[in-house]
């Protein structure tokens, strides 16, 4: 089940998956470049550093806990990876492509958003 939205000064249309995120939970700690790459630059930093301190830590006990971290994480983005990527959507202007749909009534309510409707 996926919503589209729509950029409205250049027309781009992109569909969000509600639900779990099977592309952030596999692939988001991989330096956070699939965060980076749907706008979500403060996650992505976060999973890029832990990359870093991941390098410089060579003992077990500090790849164990950033391990677990990591996980965390993962579990994380997997959950509210697809929410977020659609709130960002929304604060930059883009809108519901069908904000009539119903599929976009439930997004709404599950992510807890509304959308303005004109007067």
């Amino acid at each position: 089940m996926k919503v589209q939205f729509n950029n409205p000064k250049t027309g781009q249309v992109k569909s969000v998956k509600l639900g779990w995120s099977w592309s952030l939970f596999l692939s988001g700690g991989f330096l956070g470049i699939p965060l980076f790459l749907q706008g979500l630059s403060i996650w992505g930093a976060v999973m890029a550093s832990l990359w870093a301190v991941g390098l410089v830590i060579a003992n077990d006990t500090g790849t164990f806990i950033l391990s677990v971290i990591g996980v965390g994480l993962s579990i994380f983005l997997g959950l509210k990876g697809n929410e977020m990527i659609a709130k960002n959507y929304l604060k930059y202007g883009w809108s519901f492509a069908n904000p009539e749909n119903e599929m976009v009534k439930i997004a709404q309510k599950q992510w807890g958003v509304e959308t303005e409707t004109p007067f």
